[in-house]
């Protein structure tokens, strides 16, 4: 789902106007190290697996929902990584809706499914490598969050 009732709600009463939107992020490795990302079509970039937390949800309830809804696949959360944000977190979208999200970002472990990408919100998901990641189109604030998430591996 490209944008949840609640902030399509919002969207409808300001407009494009700038929204600070709590978010979450998934990091997810595979046994070889490798970081799960997608391939998000309304921007054209890879980023990681998330959304906005929706109204009396959890965080941790959020990112699961969220890899779910994205990816197929069911995730367990294994530990925070950080809360996030500044100037880098501003996304704007091609619609015109600026937003800037305060993200909650957790390493995941998959424990069911497969990935299957949701075909709306992203066409492919899968895992880098390290070295990959300089290439691949992404903005800075993914960047943050996959260097959150290398730097916390194994502790």
């Amino acid at each position: 789902m490209p944008i949840s009732p609640y902030l399509q709600s919002l969207r409808e009463r300001v407009g494009n106007r700038l929204l600070l939107v709590p978010s979450v992020s998934a990091i997810i490795t595979n046994t070889a190290g490798e970081i799960l990302l997608a391939f998000h079509t309304d921007r054209q970039v890879w980023g990681t697996i998330g959304g906005a937390i929706d109204p009396f949800e959890t965080p941790e309830e959020a990112v699961i929902r969220e890899v779910h809804e994205e990816t197929g696949l069911t995730v367990e959360v294994e530990q925070l990584l950080g809360v996030f944000s500044g100037p880098e977190f501003l996304v704007e979208y091609p619609n015109g809706d600026r937003t800037v999200y305060l993200a909650v970002a957790y390493r995941c472990r998959v424990v069911a499914g497969q990935i299957r990408p949701d075909g709306e919100e992203i066409t492919e998901a899968r895992y880098f490598s390290e070295s990959e990641l300089a290439g691949l189109p992404m903005p800075e604030h993914v960047r943050i969050l996959v260097q959150a998430g290398i730097g916390q591996r194994g502790r």
